[in-house]
């Protein structure tokens, strides 16, 4: 598994993978552990998972106000298929962003 960190204005960090989880096979759904907690640095109840499907998850804190997350974004976009854009603020992407793969 590999775990990376994406803080706006940042280069990427990779992070130890224990703690972390994928989505369970038979459900498709992602669990928020105390290290997704303890990474993003928010209360459990302020993270949202962003998307998630076989073999990742990405994590963000909803409704943060801080700068956008550009590279963030581009690493979501990888990951999902979906356009995220800095014009776009129904898209846009601000503050951190944590990406658990296989």
């Amino acid at each position: 598994m590999k775990v990376i960190f994406y803080a706006p204005g940042q280069p990427p960090r990779d992070i130890s993978p224990d703690g972390f989880e994928l989505p369970s096979t038979p459900t498709g759904f992602a669990r928020v552990t105390s290290r997704v907690v303890e990474e993003l640095g928010c209360p459990p109840h302020l993270i949202d998972v962003q998307a998630c499907g076989p073999g990742f998850v990405a994590y963000t804190i909803a409704d943060h106000e801080g700068e956008p997350n550009e590279l963030g974004m581009l690493a979501l976009a990888k990951a999902t298929g979906y356009t995220y854009s800095v014009e776009d603020d129904d898209t846009v992407i601000c503050g951190p962003v944590l990406i658990v793969t296989i």
